[in-house]
């Protein structure tokens, strides 16, 4: 089976499967339909106007380990040097780690702390409830550090 056919069948598989957004799509569709493009040359076509929209698009896709940059086939364009991707021929998609900013961080945080601190102060009779609020902070401080 060419590599050609195994990226139409990739492609047909992921956008069956309902895993990606409309947006994260219409790139993994763009990279399928265009293997060796940059991410520029997406942009161009998809959003000349909303390039930041591809470009994080790119990366997550990446991440996802749907499509790879292919090393030393970089393209010049408007005198800049630009990475070339294909996709990766994987079905399952890795999901996409959620990561937060410090100030959603920091809230997440207090809110933990709170919570531990009345725990603390109501669970003098050893009320399971207390006790399940503890393990859930802990466990939000525990994800967010």
């Amino acid at each position: 089976m060419s590599v050609r056919q195994t990226s139409i069948d990739t492609y047909r598989e992921v956008e069956q499967s309902g895993l990606l957004s409309r947006k994260r799509l219409e790139v993994f569709f763009y990279v399928a339909n265009h293997p060796g493009c940059t991410a520029y040359d997406c942009e161009e076509f998809l959003h000349p106007r909303n390039r930041s929209t591809v470009n994080a698009r790119f990366s997550e896709l990446v991440r996802m380990n749907l499509i790879r940059e292919l090393p030393g086939q970089e393209k010049i364009q408007h005198g800049h040097k630009r990475m070339t991707y294909e996709l990766t021929g994987v079905i399952n998609p890795l999901p996409l780690k959620n990561e937060l900013s410090t100030g959603k961080k920091y809230g997440l945080m207090l809110a933990a702390l709170c919570n531990i601190k009345a725990a603390t102060i109501s669970n003098s009779a050893g009320c399971p409830c207390c006790a399940q609020a503890l393990r859930y902070a802990m466990t939000v401080l525990d994800e967010v550090s």
